[in-house]
């Protein structure tokens, strides 16, 4: 089962840091909007990405996969973000207390006040099925590109 726990901490982290950024730096308000996707160090979400951020194996346990969207704006009092990731065989995925059980499509749903980035972080288990995995993360009514990428022992 993949464990996606970092999701909620490192949002909230996110949040009330940049709520003291967006008052001090209002030239960014016209920064576009920006998704990406990868690796970084496993103790170090907010890190720098890493080389090679599409290929991950078991084994390796120093990095996680990460995706980050940074200069999202909403019209609205939230953000609705919808996670969808796919896996090469039924396997089990829990984003904090939601849980996909034995199912080759994850589908979840949050709803966050606004802030200007949003982020999660996760790393895979010995049980995990290697192969193709796909993510797409959608903020209100903007989809990201979809990511593909492959787990290995």
């Amino acid at each position: 089962m993949k464990k996606i726990s970092l999701f909620l901490t490192a949002l909230l982290a996110a949040s009330s840091a940049l709520a003291a950024n967006n008052q001090a730096a209002p030239q960014q308000e016209n920064a576009k909007t920006e998704f990406m996707f990868g690796a970084k160090a496993a103790n170090d979400p907010v890190g720098i990405w890493q080389k090679d951020g599409r290929h991950f194996s078991k084994k390796d346990l120093s990095k996680q996969f990460c995706w980050t969207l940074t200069n999202f704006r909403s019209d609205s009092g939230n953000v609705n973000i919808t996670i969808t990731l796919t896996s090469p065989k039924n396997t089990n995925f829990n984003l904090g207390e939601h849980i996909s059980k034995n199912t080759t499509t994850h589908i979840f749903n949050f709803t966050y006040p606004i802030t200007q980035t949003y982020y999660n972080c996760w790393a895979f288990e010995e049980s995990d099925p290697e192969g193709k995995y796909t993510l797409t993360v959608k903020a209100n009514n903007t989809t990201f590109p979809t990511q593909v990428f492959t787990l290995t022992k």
